[in-house]
């Protein structure tokens, strides 16, 4: 059996914690390779909004929904029921070993400090992309910044409100669609000439080939 504590280094609401708690342990099974996973969280609104039951409206929380559902699709089976809190005494043994006792490691049991939250690290964007046009957009979704040249920023804010990321890709949120990946100039030719070409013949018409492409 293996347990691990988590330890903040940054501010986090109740759901926040929840959410870095589930992340954490979700990576934590991942490195033992573990395929079939079954998870008890005290916590019904993650538990609910994992499974699709709740609608997740907070920004902050649907980030970390977006990476927790990245992480759960590398299971074959994945199950996730509420267990109440005071049924949950283990955790809060760990909890408070953790408020107690700094850099707890037995060959069971490991502390896990966390410097920045989960969506933070995602925020890492790489530079040397100055013309790709998700970049403005991604730097908005992390960080709130609206590009200097914007000459109007309740457009930009309007259209950044379609946006979201996952693992630091863009996806563009669609209304009879999942995500749809938001691709660069140079992605979306390769996808469109395999697609046109290899897919679809050369007779293809316009409409066709972007549904093909979705």
């Amino acid at each position: 059996m293996a347990e691990q504590s988590l330890q903040f280094h940054f501010s986090a609401s109740n759901n926040q914690a929840e959410y870095e708690a589930l992340i954490a342990g979700l990576k934590l099974v991942l490195n033992f390779q573990v395929q079939c996973l079954i998870v008890h969280c005290d916590s019904l609104l993650v538990v609910q909004q994992i499974k699709g039951d709740f609608q997740v409206k907070d920004p902050l929380l649907e980030q970390y929904w977006l990476i927790a559902k990245d992480l759960i699709s590398k299971f074959d089976k994945f199950i996730i029921s509420h267990v109440h809190r005071e049924k949950n005494t283990r955790a809060d043994v760990l909890s408070k070993l953790t408020a107690t006792r700094a850099n707890t490691h037995t060959s069971a049991l490991s502390q896990l400090t966390l410097e920045k939250s989960s969506i933070e690290s995602l925020c890492i964007m790489n530079i040397t992309h100055t013309n790709d046009w998700r970049i403005p957009f991604l730097e908005y979704i992390n960080t709130g910044t609206i590009p200097k040249n914007e000459t109007n920023p309740q457009s930009f804010r309007q259209k950044a409100s379609f946006f979201t990321t996952v693992a630091r890709e863009l996806y563009r949120r669609g209304f009879s669609h999942p995500l749809l990946k938001c691709l660069g100039k140079n992605e979306a030719n390769e996808v469109m000439n395999e697609v046109h070409e290899g897919l679809c013949g050369n007779h293809i018409g316009g409409r066709a080939l972007a549904a093909k492409i979705i």
